[in-house]
């Protein structure tokens, strides 16, 4: 492993602190303000399913880092309570297509609208300087991360 500058290595102690305590906090906004009924891991799956429309089931269980039976679970719950549409994908048909149902985007526009309520509440009390380096902080985060998605997810994959 190369040596990184102290600053750098600081820096990603902190970041490897600071980051699992704010998902906790917005986990825990998310339980509170949210959509009622809905688990975390269901949330997510909702939010994966917004933005990859007709996604299969392996990269939602890689995204959520659950197992393909859990996943699955998971899916079969959100398709009974008519969130999510699963059908065959007509070029492999053992292979299946997921989507939210309209049910499934109002629930989860509802959701997102009252943690991003609660949570906008919370970042209103920081001063405007604070704010916008907040703001360029999620900028640079955002930028660095980007590189991280391609990373397999254990040791040798």
């Amino acid at each position: 492993m190369a040596e990184v500058a102290q600053p750098a290595a600081d820096l990603a102690e902190r970041l490897l602190e600071t980051v699992p305590q704010a998902t906790r906090r917005i986990r825990r906004a998310m339980r509170a303000h949210g959509a009622p009924g809905l688990t975390i891991a269901q949330l997510r799956a909702l939010i994966f399913l917004r933005r990859r429309a007709g996604i299969g089931l392996s990269p939602l269980a890689d995204h959520l880092g659950m197992s393909l039976p859990a996943s699955s679970a998971l899916i079969q719950r959100l398709v009974l309570a008519g969130l999510v549409d699963r059908t065959s994908d007509p070029s492999e048909r053992r292979r299946i297509q997921l989507q939210l149902t309209d049910e499934g985007a109002e629930r989860l526009a509802r959701g997102r609208a009252g943690v991003r309520g609660w949570l906008a509440g919370e970042l209103a009390g920081l001063s405007p300087a604070d704010q916008a380096t907040l703001s360029k902080a999620l900028e640079i985060l955002d930028r660095v991360g980007r590189g991280w998605d391609d990373l397999p997810r254990r040791v040798g994959e």
